[in-house]
Order: C-alpha cells, then structure tokens, then sequence
C-alpha cells in the first residue's frame, strides 16, 4: 500500500513555492522540480524525505546534464534549508555530493598565418 506524501511536508513545499512567488518571482522551474518530489514521493511510498530517498530521486534524474541535476538538486537543498527553520530534524542533503558545476569553455581567437607574418 503506497503512503501518500506526509500532510506537513507538502504544505512546507507549498508554503515555500507561495513565498518565492511572492517576492515577485514566478518560480515556475522551482514548482515543476518540487511538484516531481512529490510525485516521487507519492509513487515510491515515502511519507518523508531522507537521504534514501533523495538518492533514489537523484538516481532518476541521471539522464540529465550534470549541469541540470544540479541546478534540481539545489532547489531540493533550498527547500529543505526552508523546511529545517520549522523542523530542525529534517532532511538537508550536503552539496558536496552534488555534481561539479560545468567549467565554462574558454574562447579561442584563431588567426591565420597571413594575419601573422
């Protein structure tokens, strides 16, 4: 029998989306990230968020760019700092095990050999 996502913890997902949305952002990847926890959460059994389920969730998105994956693991990081201020036991996954940020590709100016002698 599958547990529906604990009643407190999509209310903090909730309350979290209606206060970024009221600093005048739209939010609207940060919804879509949130919205696929819940859903995960729904359809794995979990009624909590925990490291086990994090790495479950992260597995899921392996398809991904490690640069995408990373941005969604960090609105996940976000929302658990913003659930800890209320429930100081909960869940906050450590950015270290994040993937690395893309290093940008540096610019190269090539210049013929006419322009050069």
């Amino acid at each position: 029998m599958r547990r529906a996502v604990s009643p407190a913890m999509s209310a903090s997902i909730d309350r979290f989306l209606e206060m970024k949305q009221a600093l005048g952002r739209r939010y609207a990847n940060e919804q879509r990230v949130l919205e696929s926890v819940k859903e995960f959460m729904t359809r794995s059994g979990a009624s909590d968020w925990t490291q086990v389920e994090f790495d479950r969730w992260c597995q899921l998105q392996a398809h991904m760019s490690p640069t995408v994956r990373r941005s969604r693991m960090r609105i996940v990081h976000s929302f658990c700092l913003y659930r800890r201020r209320t429930e100081p036991d909960c869940f906050v996954p450590d950015p270290a095990g994040f993937p690395r940020p893309h290093q940008p590709v540096r610019a190269h100016i090539f210049r013929s050999l006419a322009e050069i002698t």
